[in-house]
């Protein structure tokens, strides 16, 4: 082998130049990683965590929560004392198909309110309050209302502002498709086994 420094013919196989000392091999330079390449790399990663935490809270919610959450129903006569009212509350948290009925039974005709926990609470103390939806319902009188979306509580208030009692049969259906109820421990978890596997990883490399 032929030295590249001296031209001298050196042992075949060797290293070094006997004569000069001049690597016979080409060296191997690993390249030096620039910071922004690391800064990139950090940043596709975390873009990468977010899709996949976002991706298993969204997909797992509208699986699991029809799962996890069965739809409630309820049929009930109501009694409105006179000069009082009865509220009733619905509490659901995310997005699904709500469905109410309500006939009057006996009694004179009352009022029933559609309120949000806030205005509910501002009823409750006698406070200017806005509502939802209002009507009347008489006697024999029917009422039917159906919504679908983005549903937080609920409050229908039966009011009876007169001398004598009223009596209501009342039933509602919730049927849940996105809860937050199951979207809020389902992203905790999937971020926990996300941050988990990168320090596992982490780990790793650096054993190495």
């Amino acid at each position: 082998m032929r030295c590249p420094g001296c031209g001298r013919e050196s042992i075949e196989g060797g290293v070094f130049c006997a004569y000069c000392g001049r690597s016979l091999s080409p060296m191997s330079v690993s390249p030096a990683t620039h910071p922004a390449e690391n800064l990139k790399r950090a940043d596709k990663r975390l873009l990468f965590m977010v899709i996949v935490v976002f991706s298993i809270t969204m997909f797992g919610t509208v699986i699991l929560s029809p799962l996890l959450l069965a739809s409630e129903s309820e049929e009930k006569v109501i009694v409105i004392d006179p000069n009082s009212y009865y509220a009733v509350r619905l509490e659901y948290y995310g997005i699904g198909f709500l469905e109410y009925s309500d006939r009057q039974v006996a009694g004179p005709p009352i009022l029933l309110l559609e309120l949000t926990q806030g205005n509910y609470d501002k009823f409750v103390a006698g406070e200017d309050y806005d509502y939802i939806g209002l009507g009347m319902i008489a006697s024999g009188g029917e009422g039917h209302s159906t919504q679908m979306g983005t549903i937080w509580v609920r409050y229908l208030v039966f009011l009876n502002d007169n001398p004598s009692a009223a009596s209501i049969e009342f039933g509602y259906t919730a049927t849940p498709f996105a809860s937050l109820l199951v979207a809020g421990p389902l992203f905790g978890a999937s971020l926990m086994i996300i941050l988990f596997a990168v320090v596992v990883s982490k780990r790793r490399s650096s054993m190495h």
